[in-house]
Formats: structure tokens, sequence, C-alpha cells
């Protein structure tokens, strides 16, 4: 190659290689900022106080027995609302094996001013949820047994 050549060649690639490279200097390509994500607190839902049953002491002859318990379920880190219901499945067991409803009858029933369940879901849902949990034994066979109550709460 003749030298008139390679140094075209390499003027052509300098003037290339600096404005290529020019607007580092005056151009600003990037942009950054940082900003500051707190974790909230879950929504956690615990069941607090659940006593043994008591037999309704009105009940008379010729009429199922109707023991009552009251169940309480408290609700933390919902001020914003995310939870909105509380759905309530109640489930009554001999020996680990549920019973079926005609053995048993399980209603719930909220008193006072929060009054929003209605068929097992509570729509207006606070901190402290507390709830008259009634089973009626309607089977003579399970006379003298010893049944176990559970109520599951679960937030929707």
């Amino acid at each position: 190659m003749k030298k008139s050549t390679i140094l075209s060649l390499a003027t052509a690639i300098a003037v290339v290689g600096t404005s290529a490279f020019t607007f580092a200097v005056w151009d600003e390509t990037t942009a950054s900022k940082t900003a500051t994500l707190s974790v909230g607190s879950p929504v956690k839902i615990t069941a607090d106080t659940f006593e043994n049953f008591k037999e309704d002491s009105s009940r008379t002859l010729g009429n199922n027995p109707v023991y009552t318990s009251d169940v309480t379920f408290n609700i933390s880190g919902n001020d914003t609302g995310k939870a909105t219901s509380l759905t309530l499945t109640p489930t009554v067991k001999e020996n680990d094996v549920t019973l079926s409803a005609d053995k048993v009858d399980v209603t719930l029933e909220q008193t006072g001013d929060d009054t929003g369940l209605l068929d097992l879901v509570d729509s207006k849902i606070e901190a402290s949820n507390t709830y008259t949990v009634k089973v009626t034994v309607k089977d003579a066979g399970l006379a003298a047994k010893d049944l176990t109550v559970e109520v599951t709460g679960e937030l929707k």
C-alpha cells in the first residue's frame, strides 16, 4: 500500500474516532434516581378464644340438646382494607371423623353492633370478631361422647 493511502486511512480513522466519542463529553445519555421501598406488614388472622361448650339449660324433654360457646378471631395488618370479609367454616368431629348434618347442626351468630355475618360470611370485619357457635346434637347415638368442634376463619 502506498504511504498516501495509509496516511489517508489513518486520518479517516482518527476523524471517525474523534467524532464517535465526542458525545460522551457533551451529551448526558444516562440518569438514575433512588427511592425507598418500605415493606408493609402482612394481614394476619389468629384464633383467640374458644372455650369448651356448655349445654343450654333451657332444653326441655323431647327437644335436641343445644351447646354454645364463643369463638374470637383477631385480625391485624388490615388497616387499608386488603381483606374485606371473613368466611367461617365450622366442623364437628367424633374421633377425627367429621359428622354429617343429619347428626349435628352448627350455626354461628354475631351479636352487638357488628352484625355483618350472613351465611357464614362476615362482611364487617374488625380487629376483633366474636361469634357464638351453637351445636344442636340430633343423633341420640352421640350421647355421652366427646365431640370436637373446630371453626376455621379465612380472610378474603
